[in-house]
C-alpha cells in the first residue's frame, strides 16, 4: 500500500511539474476541431481503420501526400466526410466562431448533384461495381448537407455545366440554401481540384483543412491527392497554402477569410 501511495504522490508531482513549466514530452496545441473529428472517426470506423491511422498522421504533421490509388481515394474523401461532419455539428451548436467552405470542382460537387437516388447516373459501370466509390459518394451526400444545414457557409466553384448528370438536383440544392453559393467561371484551374475549409475556434484560432484531389468522375485522376490541416498561424507552409487557396479563389470574386 505504500508503495502505491508514494507510486502516486510521485505522479502528481511529475504531473504538476509538467503543468507548471510545460515540459514532459510537450505536444502541440490541441485544436477546437481535433477532438470532434477523432470521436467521429472512432465511431464510424474504429481506431484500428486506415481511415483513422490517416488522421493521427494528418493532426501530427499537418500535411501528407500520397499518391492515387482507390485506397487513397476512398480514405481521403471519408476524411473530408469527416471534417464536413464534424465542421456541421460544431457550427450547429455554436462550438465555433466561424466556418466557411469551398469546394473547387470542374463540375458541381457530385455530392451536391446527387439525391441519393441517382448515383447510378454519375458514375462508370466500373465506378457503380466498385462499392467503396459508392460508399464516398453516400457519406459526402450526407455529410455536405449536414454542413448546409448547419448554416455554414459554403462556396461551390465550377465551370459552366448545364448539361452534367445530376445538375438539376444540384439547381435545386442552390435554390434551397441560402448559404450554398453557386459561382460559375470560365476561368477554371485543374491544378487546385480540391476542397477547403476555414474555421475559427472560439479562441480565435485559424484552422484550415484543405484536400486536393481529382473528381469522381474524372477520366484520369490525379497522380498526387493532398490533404493539409493545422493553425495556419502557427505553421508556415500551411500559411502558404492558405494564401494560395486565398488568392486563387478570390480570382472567381470568393472571398475565402473569416470576415
Amino acid at each position: 500500500m505504500w508503495v502505491m501511495l508514494l507510486r502516486n504522490i510521485f505522479t502528481i508531482f511529475i504531473v504538476s511539474l509538467c503543468v507548471l513549466t510545460a515540459g514532459c514530452n510537450k505536444k502541440r496545441d490541441v485544436l477546437c476541431t481535433d477532438t470532434p473529428v477523432m470521436e467521429l472517426a472512432s465511431a464510424k470506423f474504429g481506431k484500428h481503420h486506415a481511415v483513422y491511422t490517416l488522421l493521427e498522421k494528418l493532426q501530427k504533421n499537418k500535411y501528407i501526400s500520397q499518391e492515387y490509388s482507390q485506397d487513397t481515394r476512398s480514405q481521403f474523401v471519408e476524411t473530408q466526410y469527416l471534417f464536413e461532419s464534424a465542421l456541421a455539428s460544431m457550427a450547429k451548436y455554436d462550438q465555433v466562431l466561424r466556418v466557411v467552405g469551398v469546394i473547387y470542382t470542374p463540375a458541381p460537387s457530385t455530392a451536391l448533384r446527387t439525391d441519393g437516388n441517382n448515383i447510378n447516373q454519375l458514375l462508370s459501370k466500373e465506378q457503380i461495381a466498385q462499392p467503396e466509390v459508392v460508399d464516398t459518394i453516400v457519406s459526402r451526400y450526407e455529410s455536405v448537407h449536414a454542413f448546409l444545414k448547419s448554416g455554414a457557409t459554403l462556396y461551390n466553384i465550377h465551370q459552366p455545366s448545364d448539361s452534367a448528370p445530376g445538375v438539376d438536383v444540384y439547381n435545386t440544392n442552390v435554390k434551397n440554401y441560402k448559404n450554398l453559393k453557386d459561382v460559375v467561371t470560365n476561368k477554371f484551374n485543374n491544378d487546385f481540384i480540391g476542397a477547403s475549409y476555414l474555421i475559427e475556434c472560439k479562441d480565435g484560432t485559424r484552422v484550415l483543412f484543405a484536400i486536393s484531389f481529382h473528381q469522381v468522375s474524372e477520366d484520369n485522376p490525379r497522380t498526387e491527392w493532398q490533404l493539409f490541416y493545422g493553425d495556419i498561424d502557427k505553421d508556415e507552409k500551411l500559411y502558404n497554402q492558405f494564401i494560395i487557396l486565398q488568392n486563387l479563389y478570390k480570382e472567381h470574386g470568393v472571398e475565402f477569410d473569416l470576415n
